[in-house]
């Protein structure tokens, strides 16, 4: 099983909203996306990062918001995943 865990990154001075995601090792940071809803830009940066490390076509993404805010998202085998 892998995971990500992303997380939102509030605007600078220079630099506009961002979201990062990060695994094994591996992170990433993508532009916020102001057309998407926020649950939206999590699982985009989640999808991005995994697509990049060649995981989706073994794995499913399953996700979900952490009390902090942060999301992790699961990456579970297709016949794991629950309807």
């Amino acid at each position: 099983m892998k995971a990500i865990l992303t997380r939102h990154l509030s605007p600078t001075n220079t630099l506009g909203t961002r979201i990062v995601a990060k695994t094994d090792g591996n992170r990433k940071v993508y532009n916020w996306d102001y057309e998407l809803s926020n649950v939206d830009n999590h699982h985009m940066a989640a999808t991005s990062l995994a697509e990049e490390l060649d995981w989706l076509n073994r794995w499913k993404l399953q996700s979900g918001q952490l009390h902090n805010g942060d999301y992790a998202h699961v990456l579970v085998m297709e016949s794991e995943v629950q309807q």
